[in-house]
């Protein structure tokens, strides 16, 4: 990992919401995007899409979520969120890739994301608001922010700001 990219190999995964040697708690949008489905639905649902490794099926299921990394990545790269950069490094790196905030200890936030899991209690998933960055940062520091979002929000202000012009 450089101080330009964030991009990690697996062997680098440090722990966070890792709960298990292959396991990732996070969080998703259910298919359709904007409700959760229905666990009975994924029932019904031919097991064939099922993920060998972890049982996930990416038709169905939303919310929080427990799958195998795999599942988690779903082909894309690994990069590592960075948390308790300094202003300047957090003011230099993308949106959405650290923050100045400390982590909490990672007993606590596997304790904050198992708790979500077991009770599906994040809320409805929007992307602006409530999405996968700020279940993160919440399990990490207990305050869920989604900087990618904000920078497009900013973006978006000023974008039509200059329209109207």
């Amino acid at each position: 990992m450089g101080f330009l990219s964030n991009k990690v190999d697996r062997s680098q995964l440090q722990p966070g919401i890792l709960v298990e040697p292959d396991r990732v708690i996070h969080y998703t949008a259910a298919r359709g995007f904007g409700s959760y489905s229905s666990v009975s639905a994924g029932k019904q649902r031919k097991k064939k899409n099922r993920c060998e490794n972890c049982g996930h099926d990416p038709n169905v299921e939303g919310g929080v979520i427990k799958t195998c990394i795999d599942c988690f990545l779903k082909g894309h790269d690994l990069y590592k969120y960075q948390y308790g950069v300094s202003l300047a490094h957090f003011l230099y790196k993308n949106a959405g890739t650290c923050t100045t905030k400390q982590s909490d200890p990672v007993d606590i936030v596997i304790s904050r994301a198992t708790e979500l899991l077991n009770n599906q209690g994040f809320g409805e998933y929007d992307l602006f608001e409530n999405n996968c960055e700020c279940f993160a940062t919440f399990c990490k520091t207990h305050k869920p922010i989604s900087w990618q979002a904000y920078a497009v929000t900013i973006t978006m202000i000023v974008l039509v700001g200059i329209t109207i012009l």
